[in-house]
């Protein structure tokens, strides 16, 4: 009866150890509200009776059917009635054209005029990014979506561009479905999509891997180290490679980690000779290299290592409007250098961790770079950088040229 007892009791307090543990991960999370703007849809000018999505969405709003927002209001707090879309948007408004005749001077009523919905070459998206940086998980939730139009001055020249109003993603979601199932060349979901990517690669619109690079050399922070000893810091390259070393995790030579990699003295050593100019280390003479301690080379190779490609798996819920984007690897990555200061840095992996392997090495590394830390690389690499993350295939095809 005891045994029971105590098991039934050990089952709960595992429940709620582990439910606590989850809520705290799910609370450490870094938000942010971010808003982009994609290509608008454009309607088939060869189709009599095509419509456009900004045209559905405005007609929706005009008949009450969608509910209309300010657009720079990302609460959804400020809805706005129909006479402030018409009065912000003046353009909507289909009045009535009246032509003189200049002999007579009469005036003659001719059918209202219609909006140019080819002004709208924009939408603006309305994005919510959350990111768990332990378990490097990234996702973004589609919340709004605003016809973005083009301003023209009296004399026709054109001023710029501002959004008409904001509508909630969930409210117009049934609209878009509508669109893209009658546009499946051209839908706005490809076009969201693509927008996270190179405008030239060749995608699958609901799931894609990645690699981008990061570089961490500018921050380098040698102020803490676990020995105490700042003079002497420990790089994160060096932690991966020590507990491979010490085959506390694997190593691969491939980012689908099926192959191993070869990290054997003889080949780190070569690497290091297409990287530096380590004489001290390579007998000129004879090219070979000098008697030296294995982890004192390492040491001195993979200290130098500032760079890391990122292995990321995305995946896309199109009707959803929601995004999940997952670390998967890490590569240290090394880059040959031919003397050419002007000529463009190559970077190639020198192996391939799984991310959940190397997790804690991460945590145990930013625990004394604070203010370097490699879930901040990637996290200000999403919002703060023009170069979109590459296909694996294609990373794949460059290191192998």
């Amino acid at each position: 009866m005891n045994k029971k007892l105590f098991g039934v009791l050990l089952s709960i307090c595992t429940s709620v150890f582990c439910r606590a543990q989850e809520d705290q991960s799910s609370m450490y999370q870094w938000r942010r509200t971010v808003s982009r703007e994609i290509d608008a849809p454009q309607k088939n000018i060869n189709a009599t009776h095509d419509t456009s999505l900004a045209e559905m969405i405005i007609q929706a709003v005009k008949v009450g059917e969608l509910l209309a927002y300010n657009s720079y209001d990302a609460g959804f707090s400020h809805q706005l009635t129909l006479e402030e879309v018409l009065e912000t948007n003046v353009d909507c408004q289909l009045d009535t054209m009246y032509i003189i005749d200049p002999k007579t001077g009469k005036e003659t009523a001719m059918a209202p005029k219609k909006f140019d919905f080819s002004k709208i070459k924009k939408f603006e998206i309305l994005e919510e990014w959350s990111f768990n940086p332990h378990s490097g998980k990234t996702k973004i939730e589609i919340s709004g979506v605003a016809p973005v139009r083009d301003i023209y001055g009296d004399d026709g020249v054109y001023r710029g561009r501002v959004p008409m109003f904001l509508v909630r993603y969930s409210d117009v979601r049934a609209i878009i479905v509508r669109h893209d199932l009658m546009h499946p060349e051209r839908t706005i979901s490809s076009e969201i999509w693509k927008d996270c990517f190179s405008k030239d690669t060749n995608i699958n619109l609901r799931q894609q891997k990645v690699t981008r690079r990061i570089d961490m050399e500018e921050k380098e922070d040698t102020v803490h180290h676990h020995l105490g000893n700042a003079n002497k810091d420990t790089c994160l390259s060096l932690m991966f490679y020590c507990s491979i070393h010490a085959n506390q995790m694997a190593a691969y030579g491939d980012p689908n980690f099926t192959i191993a990699a070869d990290l054997s003295p003889n080949t780190i050593l070569q690497t290091m000779k297409k990287t530096f100019d380590v004489d001290e280390i390579f007998d000129p003479e004879t090219n070979a290299p000098r008697p030296i301690n294995v982890m004192q080379m390492a040491e001195t190779y993979f200290c130098s290592l500032h760079s890391y490609k990122i292995l990321e798996e995305w995946k896309f819920d199109p009707v959803q409007g929601k995004t999940e984007i997952q670390i998967t690897g890490i590569a240290p990555c090394y880059s040959p250098y031919d003397g050419d200061p002007n000529k463009k840095r190559e970077y190639y992996p020198v192996f391939w961790a799984r991310y959940n392997d190397t997790r804690d090495i991460i945590a145990r590394y930013e625990q004394y770079h604070p203010t370097n830390t490699i879930a901040g690389h990637i996290w200000n690499d999403y919002f703060f950088t023009d170069i979109k993350p590459t296909p694996l295939e294609t990373s794949v095809k460059n290191e192998k040229k």
